[in-house]
């Protein structure tokens, strides 16, 4: 683990005010980081295994901080603190119980190597994930987690209602997809980034899901982040896995994953799927 003292704060001749960099990964770690558990791959889950084979509670097991989805697609999986939340269809995040079961999903224990640092504002979400790469500059063949405490911003995001069988490929699916915005919120926005030579496994760049604060009514909302916009006040913590942990699909999850034609290309299919 990278502790405090081991960071590199970059000046302007590094890129990046005040951001993290990652250019010290491989020197000196006092510590061993935890591994990226994932159940199944994002192929299988794009062409249409949304058979679940792991319960939420089994999956707590393997880390407090993570994103996926449900059986059946049936909304997006937002794993805070240990805390599992299903955005759900109609936008509104609800605490998922143990008993639910995923189909796909990873997550890790969550351990930042560093304070949390502020970043500058953000226009879109592409501005976003540039912002990210820039602050993690030295770490592009790793697994990365980022966790984002946003102040104020607008955010647009998706769900799917839960598919009806039999499943068809995702991209089959996005009529039953719902976009949901949300203006002057307070948000966490947690994921991934995963190097282009694993992209059989998950998908190359930036995954990341938003759950917002509660309301007024106490409700929160999330899913899959399509797009922000934020003036100031996002601060960002990162981490880098040691390892991946993947573990294949079971029962009749296993069944239909055993049949899929994973070798071909998915890149068109995952940009369609993916926003």
């Amino acid at each position: 683990r990278l502790v405090g003292s081991e960071m590199c704060i970059r000046d302007s001749s590094c890129g990046l005010s005040r951001g993290l960099c990652f250019h010290h990964l491989h020197q000196t770690r006092s510590t061993f980081m935890p591994n990226l558990y994932q159940l199944s791959t994002l192929s299988a889950l794009l062409l249409g295994d949304f058979e679940p084979s792991l319960s939420i509670g089994e999956l707590k097991r393997h880390g407090t901080l993570g994103i996926g989805t449900f059986e059946g697609l049936g909304g997006e999986l937002i794993m805070l603190d240990g805390v599992v939340w299903n955005g759900t269809h109609s936008g509104e995040a609800v605490p998922a119980a143990d008993i639910e079961k995923t189909p796909f999903a990873c997550v890790i224990d969550w351990q930042p190597t560093a304070s949390a640092v502020k970043l500058p504002a953000v226009g879109s979400l592409d501005n976003l994930r540039t912002v990210l790469d820039e602050a993690a500059k030295g770490a592009e063949n790793r697994v990365l987690a980022v966790r984002l405490q946003v102040f104020q911003a607008d955010v647009t995001f998706r769900s799917f209602a839960p598919a009806p069988k039999p499943w068809k490929p995702m991209k089959d699916m996005l009529f039953s997809q719902k976009i949901t915005a949300e203006r002057n919120i307070q948000a966490e926005i947690i994921g991934f980034r995963f190097p282009g030579y694993l992209e059989s496994i998950n998908m190359p760049g930036w995954h990341l899901h938003v759950l917002t604060a509660p309301n007024d009514s106490g409700k929160r909302f999330g899913g899959h982040l399509l797009n922000i916009t934020a003036d100031a006040g996002i601060e960002a913590q990162w981490m880098a896995a040691d390892g991946l942990e993947l573990t294949f699909p079971t029962g009749e999850a296993g069944r239909i994953y055993d049949a899929l034609p994973l070798d071909q290309d998915l890149r068109e299919i995952t940009k369609a799927a993916e926003g």
